[in-house]
């Protein structure tokens, strides 16, 4: 059987902004990748694998209902999708699900993808890229996808950040640069403490998304899909239908090692890809995020001077040192530090760029192949205004690059900070500046363009009070009834 003829992800860190909202949702909008907001409210739930042509070349389901006489040890048999596993009498949820129907013979099952975040739409990605995930694995799998709770196309739905009036806030989801004063970090945290208690207000009850949006449960709709699947007329035409047959990205990688715990006898073909140190991530420090992320960003002054002029426009001297150097020479002037210390008139434009040139370059690490062009393009931009750094020629970089790096807070921030808090089980919430400190040294020690952008991450948890109506600790995998494979990208 054909599955995965190439892998070979490096992992990043990323999140996607959605553009779901709370409450009823406008027919007539659309979500970034172009999906009518109404396309599965449109779609009645079932108890089974029901789909419905959608989207021109999709399926579209919903997973939903609750048996009112059902125990929790029957639950997944009869695919049913409460909103707490816990209490399986309780209040349902909406979880969509997307199918891009495998095209050659033999037919090999269903493959469910996550894309990592987490905040990303599952809907969303498959919608983009099922072509790709097609090709790569096979075309003989379903690829599969189901909405993380609490976002996208999911019900219910969270999305406090609309209703938040903090002032500064909509400045606050830029990532930071490096070295920043604590000045900054106290800000950070100063907004997560008010984002926190506006969400603990808007969806932080029983019947809200945010204490159901953390790994465990996304395990729990996993095997309910599977099982759905297994009694499905397309589960009959394939050996072990029941088995998880499973390619996740970044955080996915967290989402498959959870479910390699807790279903060991339900492994089948399984893809970690780009993986996450599932420990740490549940730690709540998350210190080993950014170990290779710099060795990435080097990569690409090498690649650039083999490329050569005519297709990198920042080749430049006689080796990929001199280039290194030359960038070097661009950080060097958004001094943020002495910007900060002697109050210069321009600090605030220094502050910015530098946290500019972050949060654009980290994205373009992704997939190098695709998108260090652009890097080289953005490198050469910054180069240009480092010479007279001030917020109109930032400004001005932003309309070049049709992209603004003043990102406002957004969905999939919030749902960042809902999985990634609950999975750690709010182990910092309430913690001080001080109490950070050490972490942000190790991060900043790791990568100069992820250090203080995870720190940041792991700040936000300081305000955020929801607690998951139920946890997992630790991911411990002792007998597994397939291998795993692990991918990922090194030089």
């Amino acid at each position: 059987m054909k599955f995965f003829k190439f892998i070979s992800t490096i992992w990043l860190l990323t999140t996607t902004a959605t553009s779901a909202t709370v409450g009823i949702r406008d027919s007539n909008s659309t979500a970034p990748q172009g999906i009518p907001l109404d396309t599965f409210s449109k779609i009645p739930s079932s108890t089974d694998l029901i789909w419905q042509p959608c989207l021109s070349t999709f399926f579209c389901a919903v997973l939903d209902v609750i048996n009112e006489t059902t125990s929790f040890l029957l639950l997944a048999d009869l695919f049913q999708v409460p909103i707490n596993y816990q209490k399986p009498n309780g209040t349902r949820a909406r979880v969509p699900l997307i199918k891009y129907p495998a095209t050659q013979e033999p037919y090999q099952g269903m493959l469910l993808h996550n894309p990592g975040g987490p905040g990303v739409s599952g809907i969303e990605s498959v919608f983009a890229s099922a072509s790709y995930l097609s090709s790569v694995s096979g075309s003989g799998f379903d690829i599969v996808a189901w909405e993380p709770r609490g976002l996208g196309f999911s019900e219910p739905i969270t999305n406090c950040s609309s209703t938040i009036h903090i002032p500064g806030i909509q400045k606050r989801d830029r990532a930071p640069g490096q070295n920043l004063p604590d000045s900054f970090f106290e800000e950070v945290i100063r907004v997560a403490k008010g984002f926190g208690a506006v969400c603990q207000d808007k969806t932080g009850g029983e019947k809200d998304a945010g204490p159901h949006m953390n790994t465990i449960v996304l395990v729990r709709d996993m095997i309910s899909v599977v099982d759905a699947f297994a009694r499905s007329e397309d589960g009959k035409r394939v050996k072990r239908p029941e088995l998880l047959n499973y390619w996740g990205f970044s955080y996915g990688t967290v989402i498959g090692q959870m479910f390699a715990s807790m279903f060991p006898d339900r492994i089948g073909r399984v893809v970690l890809d780009g993986v996450v140190d599932a420990d740490d991530w549940m730690s709540g420090k998350i210190l080993r995020l950014g170990t290779l992320t710099d060795d990435v960003f080097l990569a690409f002054f090498e690649y650039c001077y083999l490329a050569g002029p005519k297709m990198c426009s920042y080749y430049s001297g006689s080796s990929a040192g001199d280039m290194l150097k030359r960038f070097e020479k661009t950080v060097r002037r958004f001094d943020v530090k002495t910007a900060t210390q002697q109050d210069w008139a321009n600090s605030s434009a220094i502050i910015l760029g530098l946290e500019g040139l972050k949060v654009l370059a980290r994205p373009k690490l992704y997939f190098p192949t695709a998108t260090f062009s652009q890097l080289a393009d953005l490198l050469v931009i910054y180069e240009e205004i480092s010479g007279n750094i001030s917020l109109d020629a930032i400004l001005q970089m932003e309309k070049q690059i049709g992209q603004n790096i003043n990102l406002v807070a957004s969905p999939a921030d919030e749902s960042l900070r809902a999985i990634s808090c609950t999975d750690s089980r709010n182990r910092l919430y309430n913690h001080t500046l001080q109490d950070m400190k050490p972490n942000i040294r190790t991060l900043r020690q790791q990568s100069f363009l992820f250090g203080d952008w995870v720190s940041a991450q792991s700040a936000n948890c300081i305000g955020w009070s929801i607690e998951a109506a139920e946890n997992f600790e630790g991911v411990h995998i002792i007998f597994l009834y397939n291998a795993l494979l692990v991918a990922f990208g090194k030089r």
